[in-house]
């Protein structure tokens, strides 16, 4: 795999390798997007955080957070035994065995003109509707430590509206098959998928994006589709996964 090209999206800080897909934050797709345009170069801490963090002063130590996360990223791509070098006392420099395996795209169009018969799912970046307001991906977080608070019933909330396109730096986004389908599924960075939340996204079987949160006995649940103009967040007890299938199901029918 390690021969294959691999993408990057600045755009939305995507990384794309055949069907293995990986988001980055807002920050970590900065941070590597200034590397890769000064390649080969090391590059200045201050210069770094400047670039990636802007108007906002930031420590060494949150720069060298950043760097790990993107090492843990890039790894799975395969383009270097040491994709990121720190330099000490100075800053890191991108290394890359061939430069010609990590293609740098702008925008997320300028890739999706080109590949019409392989069209992704629409990025995190899509609006979603649903009863003529907007939902999005940013306030997820926030709200799913909303509805912890109220009633472990099926129930949801409308996301607002925000243009901005984020992804808590504690989060990753999955893209897998499941039951024939490509999902994406956002789930917290240490949280794996269990069996309960794969036989849910079996049962639905639609072409959504889903997230994920374990919180005790009770689980967050938040089920998007731009096809559908669907979008609610659930929190449920962990065993009612069949139920909110069933449910589910019958809303989005």
């Amino acid at each position: 795999m390690g021969s294959r090209e691999t993408i990057f999206i600045v755009q939305t800080g995507e990384l794309r390798q055949g069907e293995l897909t990986t988001h980055l934050s807002y920050t970590d797709s900065r941070v590597l997007d200034y590397l890769v345009q000064h390649q080969s170069d090391v590059v200045k801490k201050e210069t770094l955080k400047q670039y990636a963090w802007e108007h906002t002063e930031v420590t060494d130590s949150s720069l060298a957070k950043s760097i790990a996360k993107l090492r843990e990223a890039l790894a799975p791509f395969q383009l270097s035994d040491d994709v990121i070098v720190s330099v000490p006392r100075i800053g890191y420099r991108l290394k890359l065995n061939n430069p010609a395996q990590l293609v740098v795209k702008l925008r997320l169009d300028s890739i999706e003109a080109t590949q019409p018969e392989s069209a992704p799912s629409p990025s995190l970046i899509t609006k979603i509707r649903n009863n003529k307001q907007w939902l999005f991906f940013p306030t997820l977080i926030s709200c799913s430590l909303v509805l912890i608070g109220l009633s472990v019933q099926n129930f949801y909330r409308v996301l607002p509206d925000n243009a901005v396109y984020y992804l808590h730096s504690n989060n990753v986004v999955h893209t897998t098959h499941i039951a024939g389908r490509q999902v994406k599924i956002i789930a917290p960075r240490e949280q794996t998928i269990s069996q309960q939340q794969r036989q849910l996204i079996q049962q639905i079987n639609c072409d959504c994006t889903f997230y994920f949160e374990s919180r005790g006995k009770n689980q967050v649940v938040g089920v998007f589709s731009s096809d559908k103009g669907f979008g609610k967040t659930y929190v449920l007890p962990s065993n009612d996964m069949d139920k909110l299938a069933a449910q589910l199901k019958q809303e989005m029918m």
